[in-house]
């Protein structure tokens, strides 16, 4: 009997819960923007440019906000020696999505912390110029699911227009931190 009651007790307060959080919850394609940035993967890749695209999804509740995203940095570099050349080119292309927490503030510069998953698509190739051998190439790709932890602030620059400056890193095959400036258009301020 005890447990009957608490079973429906637990019942009725998930339900009361989650009713809430659906009549908070504001879910939707509310803006778009883009993000520009600088990545620095792991070792042997350098430092690159990274440009991307964002979405706003709405919010669960008034303090957590839901974003989509696709970015794309590459890189390729060469070196030679004495007649041997080596030439590298990497890229990843990332589809994305993260929960922002909205730290509240008084202020009009708003600090978020959140996380996320992606989806990887890395590919690599390379080449070696040998003067005794000849040329020897190879390419590779894989498909990752990688995390991600952001840090940032936000400000709203205009009724629709939204600025922001954000970290990022990402664990993924290879890792990366990363830094970006982002602007977002609101369709719905």
């Amino acid at each position: 009997m005890r447990r009957t009651a608490l079973l429906i007790l637990v019942s009725v307060l998930a339900c009361l819960l989650f009713a809430d959080m659906a009549a908070a919850a504001d879910i939707g394609f509310m803006g778009v923007g883009g993000r520009l940035g600088y990545v620095k993967p792991e070792d042997p890749i350098d430092g690159t440019f990274d440009i991307g695209v964002v979405v706003d999804l709405g919010t669960i509740t008034p303090a957590l906000r839901l974003e989509g995203s696709v970015d794309y940095w590459s890189k390729s570099y060469g070196e030679s020696y004495m007649g041997w050349e080596a030439d590298w080119s990497y890229s990843d292309l990332m589809i994305g999505a993260t929960a922002k927490y909205m730290i509240p503030t008084q202020s009009t510069v708003s600090p978020f912390v959140g996380g996320g998953l992606d989806l990887h698509m890395f590919s690599c190739s390379w080449e070696y110029k040998d003067p005794y051998l000849g040329n020897i190439d190879a390419d590779d790709s894989e498909t990752d699911i990688g995390f991600h932890a952001v840090g940032g602030v936000e400000m709203e620059l205009s009724p629709n227009l939204r600025g922001g400056l954000e970290a990022r890193y990402a664990i993924a095959d290879p890792d990366h931190f990363g830094v970006f400036g982002t602007i977002t258009y609101m369709l719905k301020p």
